[in-house]
């Protein structure tokens, strides 16, 4: 079975709230429960060959967001770096 390529259609936006409740947002194109982890790429550059691996074990909520706006004075989000 391959690998649908990346492309702006087929990734997911989304939000990682950590355990130690600090959060970070970006884009996915390959979560599953049933992996240990994946990989979230940054907003600028959602094409880009490296990301941050998210381990599942390290996180307690993946929210899958339809944009990022919000008040970012409710909570602190971290951007990946561009």
């Amino acid at each position: 079975m391959s690998t649908p390529p990346k492309t702006p259609e087929n990734r997911n936006k989304a939000v990682i709230a950590y355990l130690d409740g600090h959060r970070l947002e970006g884009y996915t194109y390959n979560f599953s429960a049933m992996k240990d982890g994946f990989r979230l790429f940054s907003e600028a550059d959602p094409l880009q060959d490296r990301g941050t691996h998210v381990e599942l074990k390290d996180f307690k909520a993946v929210f899958f967001v339809k944009d990022f706006s919000g008040s970012p004075e409710s909570s602190a989000f971290l951007r990946l770096p561009a």
